[in-house]
């Protein structure tokens, strides 16, 4: 005979059993997991806020002293910092270069940006594979350093991107040289070796001498005018918001300067490069001014060659760029006109890098063939002198007899005119200023 009594005991013991079993293991679940995951993002939330906290003191403390965030498009730099890399790869990938290395360097800075320095290297055998650097390698480009290896070159660059969060960007390498036939590897060499001796040959020439052999299709004769290793430049702003930042590099023995100039405001920005060394005057009509120049793959801003001319007007002539060269005519002027420097007009919100080498200057052949310019007279500015001694240190320290006795003038007696006449004996001069 079943015992009902008995089973109903056994049943409700063990669903007791159960049911305290599950209690006590989900004190110990709540205990061991739940309560430290409530810790956790009790934690994390604490962090979070202090964090907040200290990225607002930050800010205020950042903008308190100069608001650096405004100065960059924060909201486009990983934009610009990926077309970096995607142009960086894709020239090694194709194998347009022999090697290539990245690394990446963040700078400290007490803000809400985070300033990544790319320092990258290129190694080439062609000279020329310059020319396959697009715009995307010269992003905020502030150094650039060419030099030549035992059989090839090194194009090392430094660019700047600002974020507006951190990044864990990797480093990269690819190394072709493995990969390219030697046959190809003879072919590239003899060119830049070709490229490498006639740079040699033509920087040789250009210091040896001023006056060089006949140039191009018009006859012209070339004289140095401004070699970048001897010359010191002063930047003036004309506009606010257009901001610098120069280097140098060199092209076999060719120093070249490098600019970089971001125009940040709402309006055409303009930036005046100065000679500082050397004053430069010309006094021979149909002259052409030229400087070996390159854009660096970027925009390039208008250069204008700033002049004053002897009615002591000041003059901005447009200057035309082609085939590595940006030339200004000289033809037209009031002669003789003294070379000041430049001028670099930039679109608003734009920003451009390009370098800048030395300067020739040259004539017709049969305007200076076989003429004696020491028997040329020009009437020459006076430029508001309190002296004689005065205006002849503007023209290189003119003998004071000669001038004189020119212009039938006394030494003891003091005549201001607005000009005054001299003797030549160049098609142009140059002298150290005082």
């Amino acid at each position: 005979m079943i015992d009902f009594n008995r089973n109903i005991d056994n049943k409700t013991a063990i669903n007791l059993f159960i049911c305290t079993f599950l209690a006590i293991g989900t004190i110990v679940l709540y205990s061991v997991f739940i309560r430290e995951q409530n810790k956790e993002i009790k934690h994390i939330k604490n962090t979070i806020d202090t964090k907040k906290s200290q990225i607002s003191e930050l800010e205020k403390s950042n903008n308190d002293i100069k608001n650096v965030e405004n100065s960059f498009n924060l909201e486009s730099e990983i934009n610009a910092y990926d077309e970096y890399i995607d142009e960086f790869t894709m020239q090694l990938i194709e194998k347009n270069f022999d090697y290539g290395h990245i690394n990446h360097e963040m700078m400290d800075y007490e803000g809400s940006i985070y300033p990544y320095i790319i320092n990258s290297n290129l190694e080439f055998i062609d000279l020329n594979k310059l020319n396959d650097i697009s715009n995307e390698l010269n992003h905020n480009l502030f150094r650039v350093h060419l030099k030549k290896l035992n059989d090839k070159y090194s194009l090392e660059t430094n660019n700047l991107y600002v974020m507006n969060q951190q990044f864990g960007f990797k480093d990269i390498e690819i190394d072709n040289t493995e990969n390219i036939a030697s046959t190809n590897e003879n072919e590239e060499l003899k060119v830049a070796v070709e490229n490498d001796e006639s740079m040699e040959e033509e920087s040789k020439e250009f210091e040896s001498t001023q006056k060089a052999v006949e140039t191009y299709e018009e006859k012209r004769i070339d004289y140095k005018f401004v070699s970048m290793s001897d010359e010191s430049l002063q930047f003036v702003p004309y506009t606010e918001g257009i901001s610098y930042y120069t280097n140098y590099f060199f092209v076999g023995d060719e120093k070249m300067l490098v600019v970089n100039t971001i125009n940040n405001s709402n309006e055409l920005g303009k930036l005046g490069v100065f000679f500082d060394k050397y004053t430069r005057i010309i006094w021979q009509d149909n002259g052409e001014l030229r400087f070996n120049v390159n854009d660096l793959g970027s925009l390039t801003p208008k250069i204008n060659l700033i002049l004053i001319d002897s009615h002591e007007d000041k003059i901005e002539i447009n200057g035309n760029i082609y085939d590595g060269y940006i030339s200004f005519d000289l033809s037209n002027n009031n002669y003789p006109i003294f070379i000041l420097g430049f001028s670099l007009e930039l679109e608003k919100n734009k920003e451009a890098h390009f370098s800048i080498g030395n300067g020739n200057i040259s004539f017709f052949e049969e305007d200076i063939k076989d003429r004696k310019f020491e028997k040329k007279i020009y009437s020459v500015p006076s430029f508001n002198i309190n002296s004689y001694e005065d205006f002849l240190k503007n023209y290189n320290d003119f003998p004071m007899d000669e001038f004189l006795r020119l212009n039938h003038l006394k030494v003891d007696e003091f005549k201001y005119y607005p000009s005054y006449l001299i003797n030549t004996k160049e098609p142009y001069e140059i002298f150290k200023k005082q």
